[in-house]
């Protein structure tokens, strides 16, 4: 049966939320009918936008009126909060990264496999149509993956160094890392999804060398091929582009990486599409409302978001030991 829409309850909402994302839950008529906030920041706004009432009590949060969880909560509280909604049978909708620890991930997975709940991750950039389409290319080889030579992937923007202090953000524990973390996942999960494969071994260096670093620069060798990605918070006019070279051609997507559809595709520098931009979160969302309902879907699932959690993981020991890591 198709779902007309999804009943949702939304855990830790910020700006993120009330900007991008429930302006497309309103476009695909999506019910927000609880909030859960610890620190109840934002209060007034998300009842005025909704008309949903906000709650500091998880066990009220979670008996609510709906079948479906968006968590936005610090990084660090991912898996508590994931656990106590599938435990009261909610599907769930969890923010990047899916934890902060790769046990973690898995114990999510095995308890929404156990209550036959859904758990999928929010990769948005899977939702974008260039992505889409060189992964149709790679799948029926008219990208001949062992002709690749090398990708290259680019992430990078500008933040003030001091602009996250006094937020979860600038506190290790709870962030887990700086760019790695905000953007890196994205883009490694970004090769993985285009690609249809997964990494075997990752080496990573980062700059400043501590957890809250400003720059990642990670080498992913796959099977048949290497790949490059770079990640930043110090870059004013970044690129964020993606790009597959072989022996006959250079695909590449610009203007990929960010919080919207956006960019060209080009080959060997001709341009075969440009994106007009748009919401890519109506398209995630479209995805989640297929995954609950059974359908084909390129929503990332738990055992995929577990497994970027799992490199991410590598990410940082690499660049804390300086050493190649096996995945």
């Amino acid at each position: 049966m198709e779902l007309p829409y999804v009943k949702f309850g939304v855990i830790s909402p910020g700006r993120h939320f009330i900007n991008r994302v429930y302006p497309a839950m309103e476009t695909l008529n999506f019910e927000v009918n609880a909030f859960f906030s610890r620190k109840g920041t934002l209060k007034g706004e998300l009842s005025a936008i909704s008309g949903s009432a906000v709650t500091d009590d998880i066990t009220r949060f979670t008996t609510g009126d709906f079948d479906s969880v968006y968590i936005s909560s610090p990084n660090s509280l991912h898996y508590h909060d994931a656990v106590a909604c599938l435990e009261a049978g909610k599907h769930v909708l969890l923010e990047k990264p899916m934890t902060l620890k790769f046990a973690e991930a898995e114990k999510l997975v095995e308890l929404a496999r156990k209550k036959e709940l859904k758990l999928a991750v929010g990769f948005h950039l899977r939702f974008h149509p260039a992505l889409i389409e060189i992964r149709d290319m790679i799948a029926c080889e008219k990208i001949d993956p062992s002709g690749i030579a090398y990708i290259t992937a680019e992430w990078g923007g500008y933040r003030d160094r001091h602009g996250r202090e006094g937020t979860w953000w600038g506190v290790e524990e709870m962030a887990g890392g700086g760019s790695m973390v905000g953007t890196g996942v994205h883009v490694l999960d970004s090769l993985n999804f285009v690609t249809g494969r997964r990494p075997v071994e990752i080496f990573a260096m980062r700059f400043p060398d501590i957890i809250l670093e400003y720059t990642t620069s990670i080498l992913a060798r796959f099977d048949e091929f290497p790949a490059y990605a770079t990640v930043s918070g110090g870059v004013q006019f970044p690129e964020n582009s993606l790009r597959i070279l072989t022996g006959e051609d250079t695909i590449e997507v610009s203007d990929l990486y960010g919080t919207e559809i956006k960019g060209a595709l080009r080959r060997n520098g001709r341009v075969l599409k440009r994106y007009p931009k748009r919401s890519i979160y109506l398209e995630e969302l479209k995805g989640f409302r297929d995954f609950v309902d059974g359908k084909e879907s390129s929503i990332a699932t738990g055992e995929e978001g577990a497994f970027v959690t799992k490199e991410m993981e590598a990410v940082h020991r690499s660049a804390r030991d300086r050493n190649a890591v096996r995945l």
